[in-house]
């Protein structure tokens, strides 16, 4: 096998990588926007203190945030009570995935 050989199937191997790579964070996505008991999807306006002197219209005001909750059960140690917390990360602002 010459060199050139070698670099063609790395760089056709390195193509593959990247296109599994994105098919998974495709599907990343899609398993996030799913809800059942586990977790579920929210999108809420977030509005913001506005400053007395900043002019812009109310329309402006706040951002549309995506979020991932969960509820994430945590044994007690002291009393043995099981406590539920409420869990939330956020995936998207104004539609785009961060």
């Amino acid at each position: 096998m010459t060199r050139a050989e070698i670099r063609a199937e790395i760089k056709a191997k390195n193509a593959k990588i990247s296109e599994l790579i994105h098919d998974i964070d495709n599907l990343q996505k899609q398993s996030y926007l799913l809800s059942d008991e586990e977790q579920w999807f929210t999108e809420e306006i977030e509005k913001h203190p506005k400053a007395p002197y900043q002019r812009k219209p109310n329309y402006l005001d706040g951002k549309l945030v995506g979020r991932i909750n969960w509820n994430e059960k945590i044994k007690d140690e002291d009393t043995g009570d099981e406590i539920t917390i409420h869990r939330s990360n956020i995936l998207r602002i104004n539609g785009e995935w961060i």
